[in-house]
């Protein structure tokens, strides 16, 4: 250049990044926000005349306008960044991760199904043959309505009712319909013949005419019957069974019921005979979800012992069903058998790797075992190790990242967030939750320090303060916390 900025070097400036954040494992792009400038300070000049003569500036070109030089800048008493308290914000991004994830993770020699049997699933039950013709009947009913609904749509209007009868019968027999429903109802009348019907060596024709008659009579009775059901319904009509009214949801609204008025005896009475009768919503009779409500039941209560055994009771159903794997391992988490909770955790990991829960509760599992005084400390570092790992794990899951990656990828990219995600809750306050709703304090307080050192003292981390102090009888202590947010103005469900 035609001439030298003199005052650059008093602007050049460090910015201390800390070296922690490089160990994340399987990471490629760090931010860093907010970084404060230090100035750097200027070297003085020794006087050597070789080191203070500076080149002359080479003389511009004919022709060429020659800018205006640049006035020496006075020193300052304070620097300009230390006065403004300037910070900046920037982003590094490496071709592969500098810590790799761990090839596989550690999982224990035992299984659940060795330490809670599987419980041998029920025969199917087979319905009876009259029962299977009138479902078939009805069915095919549904069946004919809507093709002469598709049919209609693409017929004259004018013709009369017979002509329009009789074109769709003929419809019926040209497509193929009609022959397709009678194979159809021909092994349900199979079965009809078998179970209602005795068998005779040496039938006459007399008799086998009487036969065919009586097996007409009863077919023609059994669908007039089926008919009738199925067209008597009106459209307002619910179901037999829905998800919204189910014989188990009506104990289940019975206990909910007994359970706020606090007739804990008799809410707990009506989980059981939400046991008994089934279904529950959504799910077979043998489905895990009721007894699952019940262990939550029993936790709310703190009846530890029947929690338990209803956790073991829907794991021995469905040996893959998630929140009954959770909800046992934290329970023994809590009972101090952390060797036996591993054993659930890792199974509700395989069972949902791409859900964040199981993986985040896995991280609190770990931390959980890092604070051991007992442990050597190569121990409690593999922990540390496998903490770390297991978070990062729950934040791909969150951002809807593929997770525990495949030995030829050679590194991962960051768990960035997806579309309408920004403002969603870390993934300790997701846990806190989870855990306060179980009734699980003591891990819920480990969550909320988790979320302090990130997010700092919060408005919604006092309020869940309040409420474990409130579970746990600490009512004086709850009123302290509610009144100092009502006095922020910040949450007005303090007021509740």
């Amino acid at each position: 250049p035609d001439w030298e900025d003199v005052n650059e070097v008093k602007y050049r400036a460090s910015a201390a990044v800390p070296l922690g954040a490089f160990g994340e494992p399987g990471t490629t792009t760090f931010t860093f926000t907010d970084i404060p400038l230090v100035p750097i300070p200027q070297e003085d000049d020794k006087g050597d005349d070789k080191k203070g003569k500076k080149a002359p500036p080479k003389k511009p070109a004919k022709g060429t306008q020659v800018p205006a030089f640049l006035l020496t800048e006075d020193d300052w008493e304070v620097h300009p960044y230390e006065a403004n308290k300037t910070c900046i914000t920037f982003r590094i991004t490496f071709d592969t991760a500098l810590v790799c994830l761990p090839g596989e993770r550690p999982r224990p020699d035992t299984q659940p199904a060795d330490l809670i049997p599987q419980r041998a699933k029920p025969a199917k039950h087979t319905p009876s043959a009259p029962r299977l013709f009138s479902s078939e009947v009805r069915e095919i009913i549904y069946s004919i309505v809507a093709d002469y609904r598709k049919y209609s749509e693409t017929t004259q209007r004018s013709q009369s009712v017979e002509e329009s009868r009789k074109a769709f019968l003929h419809y019926l027999s040209n497509s193929g319909r009609s022959f397709a429903y009678k194979q159809k109802l021909k092994h349900c009348v199979v079965r009809i013949v078998k179970e209602q019907f005795t068998k005779k060596p040496g039938v006459t024709k007399l008799e086998m005419e009487k036969f065919y008659n009586e097996l007409y009579v009863y077919l023609l009775d059994q669908m007039h019957f089926s008919m009738n059901n199925t067209l008597a319904r009106t459209e307002l009509e619910a179901p037999a069974y829905s998800p919204e009214e189910g014989a188990g949801d009506k104990w289940l609204r019975l206990a909910t019921e007994a359970e706020v008025v606090q007739e804990y005896e008799l809410a707990e009475r009506y989980h059981q005979e939400r046991l008994v009768h089934g279904p529950t919503a959504g799910e077979t009779e043998e489905g895990p979800g009721a007894w699952v409500a019940y262990a939550r039941f029993c936790l709310r209560v703190r009846d530890f012992v029947k929690a338990e055994q209803a956790f073991k009771e829907a794991i021995s159903i469905d040996i893959s069903h998630v929140p009954s794997l959770l909800g046992y391992g934290l329970l023994l988490m809590v009972t101090d058998r952390p060797r036996e909770a591993e054993v659930f955790f890792q199974a509700a990991v395989d069972s949902a790797l791409t859900s964040p829960l199981p993986w985040a509760c896995l991280s609190l599992f770990f931390e959980r075992m890092a604070l051991s005084t007992t442990e050597p400390e190569d121990v409690v570092n593999n922990h540390k190790k496998w903490a770390k790992y297991s978070r990062v794990q729950a934040l791909r899951a969150q951002a809807g990242m593929h997770v525990e990656r495949a030995e030829e990828e050679p590194s991962s990219s960051p768990p960035t967030p997806k579309e309408g995600q920004e403002n969603d809750e870390s993934m300790d306050m997701k846990l806190a939750r989870y855990t306060l709703e179980l009734r699980f304090e003591v891990l819920t307080a480990h969550c909320l320090e988790n979320e302090k050192r990130v997010a700092g003292e919060t408005t919604e981390i006092k309020y869940l303060e309040a409420v474990i102090q409130h579970q746990t009888k600490g009512y004086d202590e709850a009123r302290r916390i509610l009144k100092e947010i009502l006095a922020q103005g910040t949450d007005q469900r303090a007021l509740l």
